[in-house]
């Protein structure tokens, strides 16, 4: 992975599972994570009944965009990611063709306005855990 600042990593897993916890903290957990993988942003959405989203601070230009005057045009992105399935990293290049990414108007609002070029992310289920707090593997439940 290149521009990953693996010094940075040290620490950053027990934060994330941290602000599990305390939902408060994923504002500066995604920034430390942005920061580590040599990202402008890092966001997050929970799929649960009710959709819920985290970012880091330095992605705020892209969610006001989103919800403001991007909010009419819509984001492809979920939609084909959920079709790969949990558990595995993927890229817009991994979603989309080039072509694809060319003539999708979401797309090109985000490059032209905000400068955005490359995304990368995953589709992550649920950790059940057992009664003394282990995986269902009986490992910790850390995935």
């Amino acid at each position: 992975m290149s521009g990953v600042r693996e010094h940075r990593l040290e620490g950053l897993v027990d934060r994330i599972y941290g602000a599990v916890s305390d939902p408060a903290c994923w504002g500066g957990v995604l920034q430390e994570v942005a920061e580590a993988a040599n990202a402008r942003g890092a966001l997050m959405f929970a799929v649960t009944p009710v959709v819920q989203g985290f970012w880091s601070p330095s992605a705020e230009d892209l969610i006001d965009w989103a919800l403001g005057d991007g909010s009419h045009l819509h984001n492809p992105r979920p939609d084909r990611a959920m079709r790969v399935g949990s558990g595995h990293a993927i890229t817009e290049s991994d979603l989309f063709s080039q072509e694809e990414l060319e003539r999708d108007p979401f797309n090109a609002e985000m490059i032209g306005r905000l400068g955005y070029r490359w995304e990368a992310g995953g589709v992550f289920g649920d950790i059940e855990l057992n009664e003394s707090g282990n995986g269902a593997d009986g490992g910790s439940g850390r995935q």
